[in-house]
């Protein structure tokens, strides 16, 4: 391994040990010809390298994962260094006894859950691009799925971290226990932060038993009846691992709003879960169907991709939210609109969803979906457009993008500032 020095910046030819041309592509298509040739460092010590010699040279960076998300916030306005972290990929440590491990920020989740496995263990979250997703990409997103219904977000399973600043500093937050009190809680503040504070370089996690048993049961049919059992189930002692309303989905009678709990524990217990919610549904008129052990785990994974990954006949990806009581509302405008399939998380109430222009006009679906930011606005929600094509780019700038942020604006500019003073991490992706 060799150090890196700030002229090398100046030099096309400096890096080429260090990159992967494989992602050129990719890189081309979410970040254009502003993006210079991707570096991909091979240890924490170099990557510290790396972001000194940017910061001598004043260089801006686009730190990535695997590149799935990318294409997820604002497009840079300047000129960027791609730095990948897709070669910090090690489990540094797993205590099988205190449930912890701890993993380099580049690590796929797929190969987190291969070497947990054995021990009977996984860390319980569902992002979006599953297979290629890297713990430190779903940490800067802060995206985790259904499964945040038993086991909380990813900044609830997130117990310490380490990060390269700005200048190539490392510094450290949180450690190995779950109760940890030392220093400022960075962990939530850099979930969901883009990458604009600093590189997450080292991430330790708290980790699960692997259920004994998952099955999954759909609910449909009056759509009072349906929001009377989504609050009964949230406020009863049945323990769903995942509990999301959804439609769209092809496992669900056609134009059918549904709600689909998974419960994941020792067979005895599934099984008397899911008779208890059957008998539910019969005392509310509701239509019930139990997912067979295959389809189930299907049925889970189309649901994220449908609402997550866009394709060219649904290239906008929306994030939102409102209070949990006012999703059957929310529904109502969602599935009569555009969006065909999507999902909402019965408790959070987090939803996503993945969709095309209103017959091909741009113009009618901007303003849609500014009706729709409204409507969660109007129930203490938001509407974040996670990914959006060039027809709307022009439409929905930075800070339509994220919605009103309000007086949370001016206090996002100092802590930026604070942790990048000058704009290199970044810039332009997120909301500051």
């Amino acid at each position: 391994m060799r150090a890196i020095d700030p002229n090398d910046l100046n030099d096309p030819n400096a890096f080429n040990d260090l990159l992967d041309p494989s992602i050129d592509q990719l890189i081309a298509r979410s970040i254009g010809q502003l993006a210079r040739p991707v570096v991909m460092p091979e240890s924490i010590e170099q990557l510290t390298e790396v972001m000194a010699a940017c910061a001598a040279q004043h260089q801006p960076i686009a730190p990535f994962g695997s590149g799935s998300k990318l294409a997820w916030g604002d497009l840079p306005k300047k000129s960027l260094l791609p730095v990948g972290l897709g070669r910090l990929d090690r489990l540094v440590m797993h205590d099988e006894a205190d449930l912890v491990a701890t993993v380099e920020a580049g690590m796929k989740l797929r190969d987190l859950q291969a070497a947990l496995a054995p021990s009977g263990q996984w860390l319980p979250i569902d992002p979006a691009f599953a297979e290629t997703a890297t713990l430190g990409g779903i940490v800067a997103t802060a995206d985790t799925g259904s499964l945040r219904q038993r086991y909380g977000g990813i900044r609830d399973l997130l117990l310490g971290l380490s990060i390269v600043r700005w200048d190539g500093q490392i510094a450290k937050a949180g450690g190995r226990v779950v109760k940890n009190v030392a220093g400022y809680d960075l962990m939530k503040l850099f979930t969901g932060s883009f990458g604009t504070l600093g590189l997450l370089a080292t991430l330790t996690v708290r980790t699960y038993p692997i259920p004994e048993q998952c099955q999954t049961l759909l609910l449909w049919g009056d759509r009072p009846a349906l929001a009377q059992a989504a609050q009964v189930l949230r406020n009863s002692t049945l323990t769903p691992i995942a509990l999301d309303w959804v439609w769209g989905n092809p496992a669900l009678p056609e134009r059918a709003v549904g709600l689909a709990l998974r419960f994941g524990s020792v067979a005895p217990s599934v099984a008397e879960q899911v008779r208890r919610s059957i008998a539910l549904a019969e005392q509310l008129g509701l239509q019930s169907r139990v997912l067979s052990e295959p389809e189930e785990a299907d049925f889970w994974q189309a649901s994220r991709a449908a609402s997550t990954a866009p394709t060219a006949d649904r290239p906008i990806t929306l994030k939102f939210g409102a209070l949990p009581t006012a999703a059957p509302a929310l529904l109502d405008r969602l599935a009569s609109g555009p969006i065909s399939q999507g999902q909402i998380h019965a408790s959070s109430g987090l939803g996503w969803a993945s969709f095309g222009a209103i017959e091909g006009d741009w113009l009618r679906t901007s303003r849609w979906i500014r009706q729709l930011r409204a409507a969660c606005e109007a129930e203490q929600g938001f509407l974040t457009l996670l990914q959006v094509p060039p027809e709307l780019t022009h439409q929905f700038k930075q800070s339509d993008r994220w919605g009103d942020r309000g007086s949370a604006l001016a206090l996002m500019g100092k802590i930026k500032q604070q942790f990048d003073p000058h704009q290199l991490l970044n810039p332009g992706r997120f909301v500051v």
